[in-house]
């Protein structure tokens, strides 16, 4: 989905919160996510604090989310072994905000 210009926090955040509604509209309750934005991932889990103002509404609504799901983990991947979702992330930075885009992935990771 195209989500405007911003830091790549602003971008990872917002992704998460997109991710999580759209898990909990299709009723999932077990969720396991990795992403390779760490600063991002140890603010979800509580391992460290958001300190940017304009980030801190974002982070409040995923925190919001996670209460409907009975499990829900999320993991650090470095970039270099998450080229497929690395690579999505780049196209996405050149969609206008709000384009979406589905898209559907073989069980080898290629679409």
């Amino acid at each position: 989905m195209g989500l405007g210009l911003g830091t790549n926090n602003h971008v990872e955040l917002i992704s998460l919160r997109h991710l999580l509604y759209f898990a909990i509209t299709k009723n999932c309750r077990n969720l396991q996510i990795f992403g390779d934005l760490k600063n991002v991932i140890d603010w979800f889990n509580n391992n460290a604090v958001c300190s940017a103002y304009s980030l801190k509404n974002i982070l409040e609504e995923i925190v919001f989310f996670k209460t409907f799901f009975d499990q829900i983990s999320v993991s650090h991947i470095y970039r270099e072994r998450n080229g497929t979702a690395d690579r999505l992330s780049k196209e996405a930075a050149h969609r206008p905000l709000g384009e979406g885009m589905i898209v559907e992935f073989s069980p080898a990771g290629t679409y």
